[in-house]
């Protein structure tokens, strides 16, 4: 698929709209390829590397995915923290531990959070970035990407839950780490504040229910 007859998807938006088709309820992901003399496909390393990554992604929790039902999509603007630039000429040691010990700059950040149950096993959390910038205009094959989401750590997302789930671990299911949360009871159910560690493009987080 080209935009606009321009160039063709770029790996990073193939995996943040496969993710979110699949947090939508999508069963699987078919790829269709037309092979004529403007078709870049074949000279798109990045993009076939992409597509690999998340075939991957996705077969290593198809167990998983196959029940998703979605629920419901909300936006917000929710805190986090800008991390700090990364410098490597460094003048001294002094210098260097100012710089490491310097906080980092609050702000806020648009994200879509889209919430999907797998019947009673757990919830699948997607959640995107929306403050990401693309074009149309042409990447040299991918080897210069024109989309970008601007990486932000510490994300505070909150999830509702129902008062029949009891949830166990939280658990990004890209980068295969634990995501901390606190949790809120109410005579209504409950809220689960995470704190997502870092956020670039989107992020999905499985949270199992531990009261089957």
């Amino acid at each position: 698929y080209k935009l606009r007859n321009k160039r063709l998807l770029e790996a990073q938006e193939l995996q943040t709209l496969g993710w979110l088709a699949l947090a939508r309820g999508a069963k699987g992901i078919r790829y269709h390829y037309w092979k004529h003399p403007d078709n870049t496909f074949v000279l798109n390393k990045p993009l076939q590397d992409g597509l690999i990554t998340l075939n991957l992604q996705i077969s290593d929790v198809r167990d998983l995915l196959s029940p998703v039902a979605f629920v419901s999509a909300s936006k917000a603007l929710v805190p986090c923290r800008i991390p700090l630039p990364v410098t490597t000429n460094v003048l001294s040691t002094s210098s260097q531990d100012e710089s490491m010990l310097a906080p980092r700059q609050t702000a806020e950040l648009n994200v879509k959070t889209y919430l999907s149950w797998a019947g009673d096993k757990g919830m699948f959390v997607y959640v995107r970035n929306l403050d990401y910038s693309t074009d149309t205009q042409p990447d040299e094959n991918g080897a210069k990407a024109r989309f970008s989401a601007p990486r932000r750590e510490d994300v505070k997302i909150a999830i509702p839950l129902p008062p029949w789930f009891n949830p166990g671990a939280a658990r990004d299911l890209i980068k295969a780490g634990l995501v901390p949360y606190a949790l809120n009871r109410t005579p209504v159910g409950a809220e689960a504040k995470l704190t997502l560690p870092e956020l670039e493009a989107f992020c999905v987080i499985w949270i199992e229910n531990r009261g089957r």
